[in-house]
């Protein structure tokens, strides 16, 4: 056998497919940290990644075999038991292929070494260790993803000995059919004839570069993928709101990009505490926030932020209590605290005038203008009042046969339709609406479809039943609508409060830990791509099934991957279902999807 041959072949395939994966694991980094953008390389990345690994697979799976046929086919003498086309097909025999892969390897440095006694050949005898090692790894490969990692590696020393051993056996037999004499330099790895050591320092001398280069950017994106936030990011103070221990932070690779979430600060004035929720976003430059604070926004405009020469550096706007706002390649989301905090912490939530007053505290906008904000929720419908709403009514009957059930995202669609000439079929007719509760005023409730909103106005007798209602129950309400350029929805009853969320509930989607974090929270998608998730499944119920990776502060984080976790925040009154939760432990969860995070945790399973 020609051992440059079949060894420099087997390396050639080899270096290929590590050599894509290097250049992969390159421009996987540089996608993380919008280096590059999916588009440019992505499709490119796939195709060819697919063929340098299928390339390998061949070039393997063809010379282990060859060399496999060539090992057999030399000791055929009639006594050896096994053939060539015994050891080749036998491999391709489910269940029994796990015994023969050992037979046909390990064990024919038995046969090998019978046959020289047999024939009474001079040829070196032929340990065992690498044609043991190879299957062992092989099954190992089948069951467990480290070891491929080894087996091109082992599989290149099995294809040197094999060459080796062929070649010396056919050296003996040559030289006794000849009946000439043979020296032991004739044969190779021999004192005599000892192999070249310089393969083995070459390999040896890459690997240790590679471990050291791996290494040593290993420890340079640790740091950068759990970057600590400096002062002006973060600020211990803010107004005359202070941090508290909580929140964690998120970096990129190269450190071009980083996120601090989940900061919460707490403010004691004119005797009440209030707290709000502070989180940054950090980015290489203002293309992805201009779009990010563009789609939070949406559908309503945001309003620019201006500095001293009255230039445009940013803008902001008020959705849903929270605000969001854009300050060149930095984008800052202040939300209220949820109810879960409150109970912790012994707080009321912040006012938006207040969340408005420590955006525009936050170091880095001293010295920028800020336009006025509006300090409730914009809503795309807004609730008016009629003659139906200020007298005093008779309500709707709660078991009045309703025209239309509607769920709240196709009533938002209906009501926003272009089609104005599909309006008017709802006039005068009774809807029937399932929704979360956001809010209400003395007259009105506003109700939440996805990340949109809409109002119904109800009588004064129907005040209390609403007004009881907390932020994100399940409502079922009947109300009358009136269809012009829009709807508008009269004298609305509560029917139902099926609250937010409860263990028998059927969820709108379900996921394991790592198919949400890849689809929905992953930060190697694009804020874009991840703004867009968030809306599709605000207020969707999803049940989670993961490992707890930690309990503590105000929720539970579920494991994604190796590094990866995301935060999973219980219902408050629910909270006592997270007690015992240790880390390793598997849970399934039942979860409400709000702005940008999994909230009213369940735990249906553990």
């Amino acid at each position: 056998m020609n051992k440059k041959l079949w060894v420099g072949g087997y390396l050639l395939s080899l270096a290929i497919v590590l050599s894509v994966l290097f250049v992969e694991a390159v421009l996987g980094v540089l996608l993380y940290d919008e280096i590059l953008h999916p588009g440019d390389v992505a499709v490119g990345m796939i195709a060819v990644g697919s063929l340098a690994y299928l390339q390998f697979v061949f070039v393997h799976t063809i010379v282990t075999l060859a060399t496999n046929y060539k090992l057999w086919d030399v000791l055929q003498d009639g006594v050896t038991s096994v053939t060539p086309g015994k050891a080749i097909g036998f491999l391709f025999v489910p269940v029994y292929n796990l015994y023969w892969i050992f037979r046909t390897w390990s064990g024919y440095p038995k046969d090998h070494n019978d046959y020289l006694d047999r024939h009474s050949l001079l040829a070196p005898r032929l340990p065992g260790t690498v044609f043991t090692a190879y299957p062992v790894f092989v099954l190992l490969t089948a069951f467990f993803v480290i070891p491929i990692l080894a087996l091109p590696f082992v599989t290149l020393f099995l294809i040197a000995r094999s060459c080796d051993a062929v070649n010396n056996l056919l050296t003996a037999k040559n030289a006794a059919a000849a009946g000439t004499p043979v020296s032991p330099a004739s044969f190779i790895g021999t004192p005599e004839n000892p192999r070249s050591r310089t393969p083995i320092y070459l390999f040896s001398g890459v690997a240790a570069i590679a471990a050291f280069v791996v290494l040593a950017f290993g420890v340079f994106a640790w740091f950068n993928l759990n970057p600590k936030p400096a002062a002006d990011i973060v600020p211990p103070k803010v107004g005359d709101f202070t941090l508290q221990p909580s929140g964690g932070s998120r970096g990129s690779f190269l450190g071009r990009r980083s996120t601090y979430y989940d900061r919460m600060y707490v403010s004691e004035s004119g005797g009440k505490k209030k707290a709000l929720e502070y989180n940054i976003d950090i980015y290489p430059s203002d293309e992805s926030t201009k779009r990010w604070i563009t789609t939070m926004c949406s559908p309503s405009p945001s309003q620019p932020i201006k500095d001293a020469a009255g230039n445009p550096v940013g803008a902001m706007c008020s959705t849903y209590s929270a605000l969001y706002m854009q300050v060149g390649n930095r984008t800052i989301r202040i939300l209220p605290a949820g109810k879960y905090d409150q109970e912790k912490l012994k707080v009321t939530e912040a006012s938006m005038d207040e969340m408005v007053a420590f955006a525009k505290a936050l170091p880095f906008s001293a010295g920028l203008t800020f336009p006025g904000i509006s300090t409730q929720s914009a809503p795309t419908v807004s609730p008016t009042t009629s003659s139906a709403t200020t007298n005093s009514e008779p309500a709707l009957s709660k078991d009045a046969k309703p025209d239309f059930v509607m769920t709240a995202d196709e009533y938002y669609k209906a009501s926003q339709t272009k089609d104005k000439s599909a309006l008017p079929q709802y006039n005068g007719k009774l809807i029937q609406l399932t929704a979360r509760f956001y809010s209400t005023t003395s007259s009105s409730v506003m109700l939440q479809a996805g990340k949109d909103t809409f109002w119904g106005n109800f009588e004064p007798s129907e005040a209390t039943s609403f007004q009881q209602a907390q932020r994100d129950d399940r409502l079922t309400v009947k109300c009358m609508a009136e269809a012009s350029s829009t709807i508008t929805l009269k004298k609305c009853v509560l029917v139902e409060n099926k609250k937010v969320i409860s263990p028998g509930d059927t969820p709108d989607l379900t996921l394991t830990a790592d198919e949400f974090w890849k689809t929905v929270a992953s930060y190697e998608l694009s804020s874009t791509v991840r703004s867009k998730k968030w809306d599709e499944l605000r207020g969707k119920i999803i049940k989670i099934t993961g490992k707890v990776k930690s309990v503590g502060g105000d929720k539970a984080n579920l494991a994604a991957g190796e590094n990866s976790s995301f935060g999973c925040k219980p219902d408050p009154e629910n909270a006592g279902m997270f007690e015992g939760l240790t880390e390793g432990q598997n849970v399934t969860f039942l979860s409400v999807h709000g702005v940008a995070s999994l909230e009213h945790c369940i735990v249906i399973n553990k």
